[in-house]
C-alpha cells in the first residue's frame, strides 16, 4: 500500500509523521479520477493520424540518413568494468523458499541512483542489490569510479533490496541515501534504510530516527514537498502483500 510521509519540524531535529493508511489509487486527495475530461474517440483518432503523418517521414529520413553515413561515430560506447571500476552485478539465484512462484517480483531488479555525495562537483553512483550487497562508488573523473561502499559504511542489513533514492533529508547541504526493501525472506522485517551523510565521506544508518523505516515491501521512494511547508515529505510505494494468484487475473 503506498504511503505519503509528512514531515514534522520538532526542537529535537526533523521527524516524519505517518498520517493516513489509504492507497494512491483510492485516495480522493491524491487522484482525482472524475476531473479526468476524456477527449471524443473522433477528435482522438484525427490527433494520432496527423502524429503518424508528421512523425513518419522523418523516422524515414533518420533512417535512411544512417544507411548512407555508415561511418559516423555511435552516439554511445560500451565501456568494461575494468574501463570504469564499476563491476556491480543484480545477480540473483532462485530457491524453495523463494523464486518467481511465490513472489511475482523476483525479478523486477534493484534500483540505481546517482548524486554528488562529497560535493566535488562530480555524480557518484548507488547500486542496490536485490540478494547481495549495495554498492556505492565515488567518481574519480575521467568516467572511472572506486568502489567505497565499506569505507563509507553502508551496510546491506536487508536480504532483498529494491528501489533507491538520493535526496538531502536533512536540509544539510549534503546527499543522503534512502534504500528501500521487499521479499519475502524469512525473518526480515523489511524495513526501509536511511544514510544520513556525515560530510566525511561516511554515513550512518537513521532510518528509524526519522520515523522512515518503513516496513511495507517498498519498492521505491520520492521525497517532494506535500504539503508545502518549505521542506520535503516522503511518498513510498510499497506492493501488495496478496500473492498474484489471488488477484483473480
Amino acid at each position: 500500500m503506498a504511503k505519503i510521509y509528512l514531515k514534522k519540524e520538532t526542537g529535537k531535529g526533523h521527524e516524519y509523521l505517518y498520517p493516513h493508511f489509504e492507497s494512491f489509487a483510492k485516495s480522493p486527495n491524491l487522484l482525482h479520477q472524475s476531473s479526468i475530461r476524456k477527449r471524443p474517440i473522433m477528435c482522438r483518432r484525427i490527433s494520432e493520424n496527423l502524429l503518424l503523418v508528421l512523425v513518419l517521414p522523418t523516422l524515414l529520413f533518420s533512417c535512411s540518413n544512417a544507411v548512407n553515413n555508415p561511418d559516423e561515430l555511435p552516439l554511445f560506447s560500451l565501456l568494461t568494468p575494468d574501463q570504469t571500476g564499476i563491476s556491480f552485478a543484480n545477480n540473483v539465484t532462485d530457491s524453495k523458499a523463494m523464486s518467481i512462484l511465490n513472489y511475482h517480483n523476483f525479478y523486477n531488479g534493484g534500483g540505481v541512483a546517482i548524486g554528488d555525495i562529497n560535493k566535488d562537483g562530480m555524480p557518484d553512483i548507488f547500486f542496490s542489490s536485490n540478494q547481495g550487497d549495495n554498492k556505492l562508488y565515488l567518481n574519480k573523473g575521467k568516467l572511472r569510479f572506486e568502489d567505497i561502499t565499506v569505507a563509507a559504511k553502508i551496510t546491506s542489513t536487508h536480504h532483498w533490496h529494491t528501489g533507491v533514492s538520493m535526496v538531502d533529508i536533512n536540509g544539510d547541504g549534503w546527499l543522503d541515501i534512502y534504500v528501500c526493501n521487499a521479499g519475502i525472506v524469512p525473518g526480515d522485517d523489511k524495513a526501509n534504510e536511511l544514510y544520513i551523510n556525515q560530510q566525511d565521506g561516511t554515513f550512518t544508518e537513521e532510518a528509524k530516527a526519522y520515523g522512515l523505516d518503513d516496513k511495507g515491501a517498498s519498492t521505491q521512494a520520492i521525497f517532494f514537498d506535500y504539503d508545502h511547508d518549505g521542506d520535503l515529505d516522503c511518498f513510498v510505494l510499497n506492493n501488495s502483500p496478496r500473492s498474484i494468484d489471488n488477484f483473480g487475473y
